[in-house]
């Protein structure tokens, strides 16, 4: 199976260029998950548009230093959730449902968010981009009042996963 090491600046990435089954089998197992009724073509573009979302996401990043992902809702570049971090959840996922997920935006986040928030994947049905959202407090701690960080992040990247 081909181990998913997407790199935001490649997109989309080559090996779904093709239809190749057994790469697209390595992204459904990298939580990618095909939707209840896909065919391989709408699972495939599914995931080009996703990646085209997500590029121009990180262009704006990259320009800006920020972006309006949804209505009201800006992220920061330094902001970024990093690889480092993501692997903790990534590590769990595997584990415990068999995927693996490192590749989907995180951000910390804690303006106007409620005490006791800690997390939350955000999407919108009409739009390819998918994220989620830890308080800023993770940045540099494993533990926010009763929420572990892997714990956390594995239960939104789970969100992600389920979304289809």
């Amino acid at each position: 199976m081909t181990e998913i090491l997407w790199d935001p600046a490649l997109t989309p990435p080559a090996d779904l260029l093709q239809e190749d089954l057994d790469a697209l089998a390595a992204w459904d197992a990298a939580g990618m998950i095909v939707g209840p009724g896909e065919d391989l073509a709408q699972y495939r573009a599914r995931l080009l548009a996703r990646f085209a979302a997500e590029e121009e996401l990180y262009d704006s990043l990259a320009k800006d230093g920020k972006a309006e992902v949804f209505d009201g809702i800006e992220v920061r570049q330094e902001d970024r959730i990093p690889a480092e971090i993501l692997q903790e959840a990534a590590d769990l996922t595997q584990d415990l449902y068999g995927f693996e997920v490192r590749h989907f935006p995180g951000f910390f986040l804690s303006k106007d968010v409620g005490l006791l928030w800690g997390g939350c994947m955000i999407s919108d049905t009409e739009l390819p981009l998918a994220m989620f959202l830890i308080r800023s407090s993770f940045r540099k701690k494993e533990r926010f009042f009763i929420y572990n960080r892997r714990e956390l992040q594995a239960h939104e990247l789970c969100h992600l996963a389920r979304q289809m």
